[in-house]
């Protein structure tokens, strides 16, 4: 099981989406941020016509299973539904209490991948 949520960007969204895509995990919280994979060798640098602003461009793009860009984001299997201002505490009942749900749809899961 792997726990996420809006702050999960990058590496770790590609981490989320690779066992999500291959049924090796839950995955359960909030939608990712929806990073993609950002840059490789640097960038590509963009200057903008009117102003001359130079802009840092993301230039790959991190295709999942079903053929979505992972810039969309990591959608859980199991979603919890926080909001956020809610604290800590808050956010570890939630997650206790949609902890049955996750185990449930984790031995689903595994049963389908054997």
């Amino acid at each position: 099981m792997v726990l996420v949520d809006s702050e999960t960007w990058s590496a770790a969204e590609e981490f989320a989406a690779v066992l999500q895509d291959n049924h090796a995990a839950t995955i359960i919280g909030e939608p990712t941020g929806g990073a993609g994979c950002g840059h490789t060798d640097g960038g590509t640098p963009t200057t903008l016509r009117n102003s001359y602003a130079v802009l840092e461009v993301p230039d790959c793009a991190r295709f999942r299973a079903d053929g979505t860009n992972e810039v969309r984001g990591i959608r859980p299997d199991v979603l919890i539904g926080w909001r956020k201002m809610d604290g800590r505490t808050r956010r570890a009942a939630d997650f206790a209490a949609m902890l049955p749900a996750a185990l449930q749809t984790a031995e689903t899961l595994d049963r389908k991948a054997r």
